[in-house]
């Protein structure tokens, strides 16, 4: 059974026991809610003041609504949304987009955020390279079409250069559009000056 997707006060202590999410909801004990095939694409959480850390998952989005004292790490989401919310943590992430709808005392850091170039996209691109680049050189066999061999070892090296980038490190900026390269972090400062 896979947790449903609003997560509340009353249903996140049945998921605790279910699960076997360590932690209580405490500062010294948080709720810790790692990598977990059971989380669904899309997740609505209102915890209210329970302690929650969410670590390494791949989901679409998260929306949380009047939470307080959460950090989200080490994942890849599509939406992170936040709507009355305050003491929110969200470092080393790869996001596509954060809103913030009314919030006090939320840190942004260490985060990348990507737009049309995502790790399942990136993927799916180097499977094919390297697919017509094997396909173009069995073709190559074929007296005519000899010169399809020169080319399947370009697309190989090619695949093989994107790998080891994408591999490389976590922090890459490469297939980052111009705007995110060299200002990655949120600059929540300025959003606030600007709105006084």
């Amino acid at each position: 059974m896979s947790v449903k997707n609003e997560i509340n006060t009353s249903s996140i202590t049945e998921y605790i026991e279910r699960y076997n999410w360590k932690g209580v909801g405490t500062h010294d004990n948080p709720i810790l809610i790692e990598d977990n095939d059971d989380l669904p694409q899309y997740l609505l959480f209102k915890t209210g003041e329970k302690y929650i850390e969410i670590k390494d998952i791949d989901i679409g989005g998260i929306i949380f609504e009047k939470c307080q004292n959460i950090i989200l790490e080490d994942s890849i989401l599509s939406l992170v949304k936040l709507k009355s919310c305050k003491d929110i943590i969200i470092k080393d992430n790869l996001i596509r987009d954060i809103k913030i709808i009314l919030g006090a005392n939320i840190s942004i850091e260490n985060n990348r955020f990507h737009t049309f170039f995502n790790i399942r996209l990136f993927t799916i691109i180097m499977f094919m390279l390297a697919s017509i680049s094997a396909l173009m050189f069995f073709l190559s066999y074929i007296e005519i079409l000899y010169f399809l061999r020169e080319s399947a070892f370009i697309l190989l090296v090619v695949s093989a250069v994107l790998f080891f980038i994408d591999i490389k490190e976590k922090k890459n900026t490469i297939f980052l559009s111009k705007k995110y390269r060299n200002n990655e972090f949120v600059k929540l400062e300025k959003l606030s000056k600007i709105r006084k």
